[in-house]
């Protein structure tokens, strides 16, 4: 590779001065974050808008439909670099003005975004390196991404570019808050030789020494212990022979997210002086993302994830309930509790009921959104996502979603107004580790060996339950919870493995799988069997021995739980018994009558071990209720299972939500008096939900 340019690492903005490195900053906390009591009580309804792509001719006929179907907030500006800063230090801001003149005429507000995601062309022609690569070498200009998040020229011009914005735009009345560049993290691969030296000052700031190095990424294996920093790369893409090193993976991963990070941080740092108590957010298309959302929280005032899951109506209710992960993830990664989601689709596919639009928008409500952003306005007439499925139609017509969106902005800024000061409280939580999903995969399809599709499996089995479910990092607090899920958190901390015994110890119940515990955080094994830090307290041992069973005929092998019988899909463990108690058993071949999920008493506690997957979702669901019932936890509400119910609630009053995620009208009880909360009505007794419909009951405490 050739040097492409001068490294910059920087973490947090200030000059480098003649450095031709920057100090190493992994601190992301703001401490002027701004006051998002705006949107208490105020949902967002909105869309993406690019004026920049429209006459002004026609911007008050956009903005009028805007508004007739309930919208009050646009986002704009995400891909505006090339309007606002046509050359080097040229700004051009008063076609902005107008656009958010014009909105607010109509009592729309304005998000406004900074530029970067895309990279100007003539940036790109002074500044090649400001690209970065994967395997197949340099990215190349004519798309959009492919930051060198770690090249001095790039920094410069984001540091000019948002310096610019937040001076001319940020006293603005009409300017709500800020979104930090678009879906930032992708493409997921950084290689370059910029990149690679920034990689080896962040491994030098880490490990200090290349002796402490060598010994925590096991550099005796394959004669890989080096001797000069500079030796060191990024993990190989076009590889020899062999698997990379894992500790050398998993760090480069670390410096992956730490370094888009701080490519957000000195945006936020810049904007936050400038702009008053306006929030600061940005769009993740998901939280299985490329950088460590909860990292990121201290310097954010919410996230917003772009949802473009499963739709209503074509898809089987459990796809639906998976996007609650990230809903529940984005919630609970700060104290607020504010979320919103920044893109959403706004039309339901051909085959599909145009119910969904609006079911889709009560989903996010549910699980604590404060708005929701349909992508986009009107249907690009060309680049790359021309003729986009967006409000509009081509022709300029709603379509066959226009009373769903006119139905949205009816009853959402109601129930805002309902919800206002309720919080979703949860005493089930599932942890995600960032560390684990960037070593055991993520994005990876239908994958039984990635860390998001197993997250999601339990995910999906915990909600069989009907309670509420927080998504929760290693660094929260565990109090509260009856229930912790733990799957495939094969990597952690010493404290982190006494945080989570001293919770089971003192009465929760805690769920593990296979490898749970059996690795540090350096990606090495730690010299005890599986489930490593856990066996003892689990009691039982499943043997080091080759267990996975991908690609091999295995239909004579069963696993059995009560009197239903699954398929086994990726592995089944051999489990040795040492005060567990099984509750399921395998059927076949040397399996026969082996233990496949176990429970043990801990202290006041419990841990569940599941030493299996399956090819089906029922499985879990049959699992965990069986432990629900263990240790006594009661559904929110006796509904069917493909009937979602969540609560939020404040000091007064508690909120039901059910939610049909079928097409078909579903039947329960109501049990004591609730009250519709936007007819008034009392309802009790026989209820009947229709296909993809939703009702908010409320009671007061």
């Amino acid at each position: 590779m050739k040097l492409l340019g001068i490294i910059s690492v920087v973490f947090l903005f200030f000059s480098c001065n003649n450095k031709k490195y920057c100090e190493i900053k992994t601190d992301l906390r703001s401490n002027s974050k701004g006051d998002i009591l705006v949107l208490d009580g105020n949902y967002m309804l909105g869309v993406a808008y690019y004026p920049e792509q429209w006459d002004s001719s026609r911007w008050s006929a956009d903005f009028e439909k805007m508004k007739s179907i309930g919208i009050n907030t646009v986002r704009m500006g995400e891909f505006a670099w090339s309007r606002f800063e046509s050359k080097k230090g040229k700004f051009e801001f008063a076609w902005m003005d107008k656009a958010i003149q014009k909105a607010a005429q109509y009592g729309i507000k304005t998000v406004l975004c900074t530029p970067t995601s895309s990279i100007v062309p003539w940036l790109v022609k002074e500044h090649p390196e400001v690209l970065s690569g994967d395997i197949e070498g340099q990215y190349d200009q004519g798309v959009r991404k492919g930051h060198n998040t770690n090249c001095q020229a790039l920094i410069e011009a984001n540091n000019r570019i948002v310096k610019a914005m937040a001076e001319h735009f940020g006293t603005n009345p009409n300017i709500i808050g800020w979104q930090l560049d678009n879906e930032p993290g992708y493409p997921f691969t950084m290689y370059d030789e910029i990149s690679e030296q920034a990689f080896r000052i962040w491994l030098k700031t880490k490990y200090q020494t290349l002796d402490s190095l060598n010994k925590c990424w096991v550099g005796s294996l394959w004669s890989l212990e080096y001797t000069s920093w500079d030796e060191i790369h990024l993990p190989p893409l076009n590889k020899a022979d062999g698997s990379s090193n894992p500790g050398q993976v998993i760090d480069s991963r670390r410096f992956f997210s730490d370094s888009f990070l701080s490519y957000l941080k000195r945006q936020e740092e810049i904007l936050r002086p400038k702009i008053g108590n306006r929030f600061v957010f940005t769009n993740w298309p998901n939280t299985f993302w490329s950088m460590d959302i909860f990292k990121a929280s201290d310097m954010l005032d919410f996230h917003g994830w772009d949802n473009y899951s499963a739709h209503p109506g074509v898809a089987d209710f459990r796809e639906l309930y998976g996007a609650g992960i990230h809903h529940d993830l984005c919630r609970r990664a700060n104290s607020s509790q504010v979320f919103i989601i920044s893109e959403q689709p706004a039309q339901s596919p051909a085959c599909a009921s145009s119910k969904g639009v609006w079911l889709r928008t009560m989903i996010d409500l549910a699980h604590g959104a404060y708005g929701t952003l349909f992508f986009e306005w009107r249907p690009p007439l060309g680049g790359a996502e021309q003729g986009y499925a967006s409000a509009l139609q081509p022709d300029g017509s709603f379509g066959s979603s226009q009373n769903m969106l006119i139905k949205i902005g009816n009853d959402l800024p109601k129930l805002a107004q309902a919800l206002k000061g309720s919080k979703t409280i949860a005493d089930i939580a599932m942890i995600y580790s960032y560390d684990n999903q960037w070593y055991q995969g993520w994005w990876m399809g239908n994958s039984k060996q990635a860390y998001d599709n197993i997250s999601c499996e339990y995910y999906i089995g915990l909600k069989s339950l009907k309670r509420n479910i927080d998504v929760i990092s290693e660094k929260h607090s565990f109090n509260g919870y009856k229930i912790i899920a733990a799957p495939a958190l094969q990597m952690l901390s010493d404290s982190l493995a006494q945080k989570l015994l001293t919770y089971v110890n003192h009465g929760g119940t805690l769920i593990i799988n296979q490898r749970t515990g059996t690795k540090d955080l350096f990606n090495r094994f730690r010299e005890l069997s599986s489930p490593g830090v856990f066996a003892k307290a689990a009691g039982m041992q499943a043997e080091w021995v080759e267990n996975s069973i991908i690609g091999r005929n295995l239909k004579n092998f069963k696993i059995k739980v009560d009197n239903q019988t699954f398929e086994p899909a990726s592995y089944m463990d051999l489990i040795k018994l040492d005060g567990a108690e099984p509750l399921s058993s395998f059927s076949g071949g040397e399996l026969e009558g082996k233990p496949a999920v176990t429970i043990h008493k801990f202290g006041n506690g419990f841990i569940l071990y599941i030493g299996t997957d399956t090819t089906t979702p029922e499985f879990y669901e049959k699992v965990f209720n069986i432990l629900a019932n263990r240790i006594k936890i009661e559904p929110l509400a006796d509904v069917p299972l493909d009937v979602e119910v969540t609560t939020r609630q404040t000091s007064s009053q508690i909120f039901y939500f059910f939610i049909n995620l079928t097409d078909a009208p579903r039947n329960f009880q109501i049990k004591e008096p609730l009250i519709d909360v936007l007819t008034g009505k009392t309802v009790s007794g026989k209820f009947e939900l229709d296909g993809l419909e939703a009702v908010v009951l409320k009671k007061m405490l």
